[in-house]
C-alpha cells in the first residue's frame, strides 16, 4: 500500500499485531478523501466548542441568579429553571471541557489512566448531568402541560415541596443509571475527542447501549413532542374560553400562557437539536452490533468488512458534528429565557441599569479623585515654583544689598 499506517493519525499504538489487515489500504484512501469534513468537525470541537463552554457557564450562572430573585422566584416553575441551569453547567464542565482537556493536555488524561476512582468518577458524571439537563426538560414540559389541563387542580396545589421531592426523584433516578457506565464504556471508548479511553470497559457495546439512548435520547423526545402537542392544543382551547372570564381571570391565564410559551420554546429547541444526535447514535449502534463485520483475508468478506469499516468511519465524525450542534443546548437557554419571558427579560435589564449607574458612580469617583489629584499636583507645582521664585528673589536682594554696601565702603576708603 503505498499509503503508510501513520496516515491514521487517530492511532496511537502503531506496535499493536495485525493492523495492516485492521486498516487496509482502501481505509486510508477513504480517510483522506474524508478529511475535509474531519477537518471541519475537528476545528469546531476544538475550537468553537471552548467558547461555547464558557459562554454557557456564564449564562447559566446569570440566569440561574435571576431565577433566585423575589421578581421571577415566585413562578412555580422557578426551580426546575435554576437546576437546568446548574445541570447544564455540569454538562459543560464535567462532559465537554473535561474532554477537550484530556484531549489536548497529555498530564489530564494521564491522571484518569493512572486512576480507576477518577475515571469511573469521570464517567459516571459525564452521564449524571447530561442525563439530568434531558430529563429535567422533559419534567418541565409535562408539569406546564398539567397546569394547562388541570388549572384548578394542579395550580393552586402545586408549591415548592413538590418540586423538590421531583428533582430529588430526578437525580436519584439519573445517579443510578449513571452508574451503568461503569459497565458499559458506550461511546466514550470511541470519543471525538479522541482522548485515550482511560480503562477498558467490561462490556464496551452491548444491550445496555440500547437501553442507554432509549433513556437520553428517543423517550425523551417522544414525551417532549407530545408533551409540545398538548400543550398548543390546550392553549388554544383556552384561548378561546378566556374571553369570556372575568379580568382578573384573564390576567392569570395571560400569565400562564407567558410562561407555557417560554418552556414549549425552550422544549422545542431541545428536541430540534437533540434529534440529530438521537438518529446518528442509533444507526451507529445497529453498524456496530447488528451489521458488525471482523477483518478477513477472503476477498468478499474482505471487502464487506472494509465497507462497513468506512461507513462507520463516516457515521462517528457525523456524530461528532450533531455532538457539537446539541451541545449549544447547554448554552442558550438564557437568549431562550430573554426572547420569550417579559419578566424575566425585564429582570435582566433592571439588573444590567443597576450595575450600570454602580459602575458609572465608581468610575465617576475615580475620575473625579484622578483630576483632584492632577489638580493638586498642578497646585502644589506651582506653589513650589513661586517658593523658588521668591527664594530668587531674596536671595537676589541679598546680593544686591551686599553689593551696594560693598561699594559704598569702597568709595569710603577711597576718599579718607
Amino acid at each position: 500500500c503505498p499509503l503508510p499506517l501513520t496516515t491514521l493519525d487517530f492511532i496511537y499504538n502503531f506496535t499493536q499485531p495485525n493492523l495492516e489487515i485492521v486498516w487496509p489500504c482502501e481505509v486510508r484512501f477513504y480517510w483522506l478523501s474524508l478529511q475535509p469534513f474531519v477537518k471541519f468537525v475537528r476545528f469546531l470541537l476544538t475550537y468553537i466548542t471552548p467558547f461555547t463552554i464558557v459562554l454557557g457557564v456564564l449564562l447559566n450562572t446569570i440566569s440561574f441568579v435571576m431565577l433566585s430573585t423575589p421578581i421571577l422566584c415566585e413562578s412555580n416553575l422557578s426551580l426546575y429553571l435554576k437546576a437546568l441551569a446548574l445541570s447544564d453547567n455540569g454538562a459543560l464542565v464535567f462532559n465537554y471541557a473535561m474532554g477537550i482537556a484530556k484531549s489536548h493536555f497529555i498530564f489530564v488524561n494521564n491522571l484518569f489512566m493512572d486512576s480507576r476512582f477518577l475515571c469511573s468518577l469521570n464517567s459516571i458524571t459525564m452521564e449524571f448531568f447530561q442525563f439530568t439537563s434531558t430529563w429535567l426538560v422533559v419534567v418541565l414540559t409535562w408539569t406546564r402541560v398539567f397546569v394547562i389541563i388541570f388549572p384548578f387542580g394542579i395550580y393552586g396545589h402545586y408549591n415548592n415541596c413538590s418540586e423538590i421531592i421531583i428533582i430529588s426523584i430526578l437525580i436519584c433516578i439519573s445517579f443510578i443509571i449513571s452508574l451503568t457506565k461503569l459497565y458499559s464504556g458506550g461511546y466514550e471508548t470511541d470519543s471525538v475527542f479522541e482522548f485515550i479511553p482511560c480503562q477498558k470497559k467490561i462490556k464496551p457495546w452491548g444491550s445496555a447501549m440500547y437501553f442507554y439512548i432509549a433513556l437520553s435520547t428517543w423517550l425523551p423526545l417522544l414525551f417532549i413532542f407530545v408533551g409540545n402537542i398538548l400543550l398548543i392544543i390546550h392553549m388554544k382551547k383556552t384561548e378561546k374560553v378566556h374571553c369570556q372570564l372575568t379580568q382578573n381571570f384573564r390576567h392569570k391565564i395571560n400569565r400562564m400562557h407567558h410562561t407555557s410559551r417560554t418552556l414549549f420554546v425552550v422544549s422545542t429547541v431541545y428536541l430540534i437539536l437533540l434529534l440529530p444526535l438521537g438518529i446518528v447514535e442509533t444507526l451507529e449502534l445497529y453498524w456496530d452490533i447488528i451489521l458488525i463485520k471482523f477483518p478477513a483475508t477472503e476477498e468478499r468478506k474482505k471487502a464487506e468488512y472494509i465497507h462497513w469499516l468506512k461507513e462507520k468511519m463516516l457515521l462517528k465524525w457525523c456524530r461528532g458534528l450533531c455532538f457539537h450542534v446539541y451541545h449549544w443546548n447547554f448554552a442558550i437557554n438564557f437568549f431562550l429565557y430573554c426572547v420569550t419571558g417579559e419578566k424575566f427579560r425585564n429582570a435582566v435589564t433592571q439588573t444590567l441599569k443597576r450595575y450600570k449607574k454602580v459602575m458609572f458612580s465608581i468610575c465617576s469617583t475615580y475620575v473625579n479623585k484622578c483630576i483632584s489629584c492632577s489638580k493638586y499636583f498642578t497646585y502644589s507645582k506651582s506653589v513650589q515654583s513661586s517658593k523658588v521664585l521668591l527664594i530668587k528673589t531674596i536671595v537676589f536682594d541679598e546680593h544686591s544689598i551686599s553689593g551696594s554696601v560693598s561699594a559704598q565702603n569702597g568709595n569710603i576708603v577711597a576718599n579718607t
